[in-house]
């Protein structure tokens, strides 16, 4: 699962980047906040992700 997630934060940011470069502002701006939100989301889902590591960790 983490790995779709990032999946689709690097998509999302290649899709802004697109856009910019095809002069599209107005796009560009809805695609970076698209952007943005699942860059935060895998940020949370790496967060997450060691919080059980370093809890499984500690039981062991």
């Amino acid at each position: 699962m983490t790995d779709d997630i990032h999946h689709h934060a690097v998509e999302a940011c290649q899709h802004a980047i697109d856009a910019l470069h095809g002069g599209d502002l107005s796009r560009t701006r809805s695609l970076l906040d698209e952007a943005r939100a699942a860059v935060e989301h895998a940020q949370h889902d790496d967060t997450e992700q060691a919080y059980r590591e370093t809890a499984f960790d500690c039981y062991e």
